[in-house]
Formats: structure tokens, sequence, C-alpha cells
């Protein structure tokens, strides 16, 4: 359970088949088009390389899905596809920095744009910046007080591939 008690990370305490799915998970190539920038940057005192890419669009709906097996429920066929189609849409271009000693990416940054299929809708671009650090060791997370869930499925609609909410009857009457 998480520190307040109020939850069960999902990732302990896996069965079997939900470790050999984490294993499978470590050889998806989530980014192409990499070009080695530097051999040696320091990123938190670690040794690493420093990778110019950009997301692998299949890599990334590998690894998503077969996360998915890791939780309650693989992804039926039709959100194989709602996934595929939102994804087409989702740019990833930055840096990975991947430490000489271990091999972990230990930072990641750059620039996501979603392009909407509905040219009346703008492009949301994100930046990302994420270091990683201290593997394996205990590490205290407090949950802010203006902290809500994330539902990821939220994402979908970014790039079109959600239908829109069924209309109400008052609002059909209300046309």
């Amino acid at each position: 359970t998480d520190p307040s008690g109020q939850g069960v990370n999902p990732f302990q305490n896996l069965t079997d088949e939900q470790e050999k799915i984490m294993e499978r998970l470590k050889d998806i190539e989530l980014f192409e088009n990499v070009t080695k920038v530097s051999d040696e940057e320091l990123i938190k005192d670690m040794l690493s390389r420093k990778y110019q890419v950009s997301i692998s669009k299949e890599g990334l709906q590998l690894f998503i899905s077969t996360l998915a097996e890791v939780g309650v429920t693989a992804f039926t066929p039709e959100q194989q596809e709602a996934l595929k189609t939102s994804l087409k849409n989702i740019t990833f271009n930055g840096n990975v920095w991947v430490s000489k000693d271990d091999g972990i990416a230990n930072r990641i940054a750059g620039t996501g744009v979603v392009t909407p299929e509905d040219p009346a809708l703008k492009p949301v671009s994100f930046e990302v910046d994420m270091t990683s650090f201290d593997f394996e060791k205990d590490v205290t997370i407090e949950k802010p007080a203006s902290a809500a869930p994330f539902n990821p499925a939220i994402l979908f609609g970014l790039a079109g591939s959600v239908t829109p909410p069924p209309v109400v009857e008052e609002e059909k009457a209300a046309e």
C-alpha cells in the first residue's frame, strides 16, 4: 500500500504471468531515429550517454497495450484500434540520457504534440523533462492535497478518436 494506506501499487506482488509481461516491456523499442549526441554527460552523478530521439508510435502502442496486461484487463481489439488511431496524431522529439553503468534511461526531455484531426482545433503541445535515479532505494511519496485521479483515456479525445458523448433527450428537444 502507499504511505497513506489508501491504495496498492499494481507493480508490487506481481503474478508469474505479470512478471513475464513486465519482462516483455524491456524489449519494446519506444524510440526511433536515434542519434548519439554525446558519450559522457552527468545526470545526478551518473555517467550517461545522450541520444536525440523521436517516439515510435508502434512501440508506444505496444508499450501501452502490454502495460495494460499487467493491470486488470488486456485491451480489446476495439480499444487497440482506438489507441492506434489516437497515436497517429501524436509526436515526441527530444533527448534520452542512458546510464553507462546499468543501461537505464535516467533522463527524458523533449516536446510532445497532439494534433487533432479536426482542423478547427489547435494542436496541443507539452514539455517533458523527467529524471529518474536512486533505483531500488526507499522513497517516501506524499500525495498533494489537491491531487485528483488521472484517467489516461482522456488522451484519446485529444486526437479526435473518441466519439462525442451521446446527446441527452432534453438537448435533442431543444434543437
